[in-house]
């Protein structure tokens, strides 16, 4: 048998004191204001806290209280308090200095042999530095690094929230595509730390001139993105509502920057801004879709001369009926020229699709096929126009920015063998270039009545792109051919 312990209590105050968690021990009662009273604290809370034991026994634990003490923590620890019930919690404490340390606590109630509940007990851990690291960790995941905005992500969660709030509420939201005009240059000028200046101001000026409710997020690279929530239940007052915060922005964006790139260097820039707007309620299709079309604004606002705001309910409009016009104008019953092909027709027929694969307007698109033309497409399988036309509104919601680029590979009879790479960008801002063959073969007026494309994707970085002319326009004629850029 071991000998007994003869100073028991004093070991376990040493050991106690030599813990890094603090102990603190409390009458049972009153929960009600003042609290129970704290009757005994090891070393470390005194230490931790900044308190002498003096200024702590007979105090309530709510001294370490203050006003960001989170409201509904404490009332889930008075509620265990009330049941007699343990509870472990985080909870941000104050020190006696009014310095604040996040304090992680497990109090456990006490009962004596009859039962009675006499004390608690509350072990305490300073788990500041864990917060730190996690509040780190969750702006590495949710915010851009450089300008603290909201990321693709958070943008991503936010819309799907706003449009199951739109639903519910009836009331419009909007998104705004932003894309800053000719950043390019103000790199090439001044170098990427300059770049990074403007962006960050940008950011300032976009969250200054948006409501609380609403998001400021940077999509990648110069663009960024507005979420507007909770406009109005008619559509045309939302309409005006979001027209006007888009002048805002894009009043308070072509203001001059002063960017000082060292201690006595200051550059004064003038930018301006494209912005595409797209309102929504109620919706069925998915938020990729409705970023998709505020894009597709944003681009007509650039297309159109910079520094515009385009929304994309008008350019809609204007599109359908341009897309009327364009179908009524072409030919349905021939498309030179004809088979058999010689080096050069074969070569016009190549420029041709890829001219009209490049401006994207599917319809139209559809009519260089025959009207029971056959298509395989990687794995899927067409017939018609009206599932070549199908087909082709589903891979551009997808496949954003896509720039196309096709060459002849070799021509016979009313045949041709074709290569193409295209490139483009999923909704998440991932660049892809895209290889591919394609075997055609024609009727007798010229139509397309056999396409069968083997495709393979490449995941590149925006810097690796090749593709850079205008959006939804022809390839320029001067610009580098597949041969020329070695694909």
């Amino acid at each position: 048998m071991l000998p007994p312990i003869t100073d028991l209590p004093k070991l376990l105050e040493i050991c106690i004191d030599r813990l890094s968690d603090a102990i603190v021990i409390t009458e049972a009662e009153t929960i009600d204001k003042p609290g129970p009273k704290i009757i005994w604290a090891n070393k470390v809370f005194y230490e931790r806290n900044g308190y002498t034991p003096e200024e702590i026994i007979g105090q309530s634990p709510r001294i370490l209280q203050g006003p960001k003490t989170d409201r509904a923590t404490l009332d889930k620890v008075r509620a265990a308090l009330e049941a007699w019930q343990s509870i472990r919690v985080e909870i941000l404490n104050y020190c006696k200095d009014s310095s604040v340390y996040w304090n992680e606590f497990e109090l456990v109630p006490i009962a004596n042999e009859k039962g009675w509940y006499t004390h608690w007990v509350s072990v305490q851990r300073d788990i500041t530095e864990r917060k730190k690291i996690e509040h780190q960790l969750h702006q590495l995941a949710f915010y851009d690094t450089l300008t603290n905005l909201p990321n693709r992500r958070l943008l991503s969660d936010r819309l799907n929230q706003s449009i199951c709030a739109s639903k519910r509420s009836g009331l419009y939201g909007a998104v705004m595509f932003l894309d800053l005009d000719n950043f390019k240059s103000i790199n090439d000028n001044y170098g990427h730390k300059a770049g990074d200046l403007l962006l960050v101001e940008v950011a300032s000026r976009l969250t200054n001139c948006v409501r609380e409710v609403d998001t400021v997020a940077r999509f990648g690279g110069d663009e960024f993105v507005i979420l507007l929530c909770g406009l109005r239940q008619d559509k045309k007052d939302s309409k005006i509502l979001a027209s006007t915060i888009a002048e805002k922005i894009r009043a308070a964006l072509a203001k001059s920057y002063s960017l000082t790139l060292q201690s006595e260097v200051t550059v004064e820039y003038c930018c301006t801004v494209s912005i595409g707007v797209n309102l929504f309620v109620n919706h069925e299709v998915s938020e990729d879709d409705i970023l998709k079309c505020a894009d597709i604004a944003m681009y007509q606002a650039k297309e159109a001369g910079r520094n515009l705001i385009c929304f994309y309910d008008d350019l809609r409009s204007q599109n359908l009926t341009h897309e009327r016009v364009s179908i009524m104008n072409a030919s349905e019953e021939s498309r030179p020229p004809f088979p058999p092909f010689t080096a050069e027709t074969a070569a016009q027929k190549v420029r041709a699709a890829e001219n009209a694969w490049n401006l994207q307007v599917p319809e139209k698109i559809a009519l260089a096929y025959s009207a029971d033309s056959v298509w395989r497409n990687r794995a899927e399988f067409l017939q018609g126009r009206d599932e070549i036309t199908a087909f082709l509104h589903r891979k551009w919601a997808r496949e954003w920015d896509y720039r196309l680029i096709k060459e002849l590979w070799a021509f016979h009879g009313n045949r041709i063998a074709v290569r193409f790479a295209y490139e483009w960008r999923d909704a998440n801002r991932q660049w892809f270039r895209s290889f591919g063959n394609e075997n055609w073969e024609f009727n007798a007026q010229g139509l397309m009545q056999k396409r069968h494309a083997s495709i393979n994707d490449l995941a590149i970085s925006e810097n690796e792109r090749l593709f850079h002319w205008e959006f939804k326009t022809p390839r320029p004629d001067d610009y580098a051919s597949l041969s020329d850029l070695n694909l």
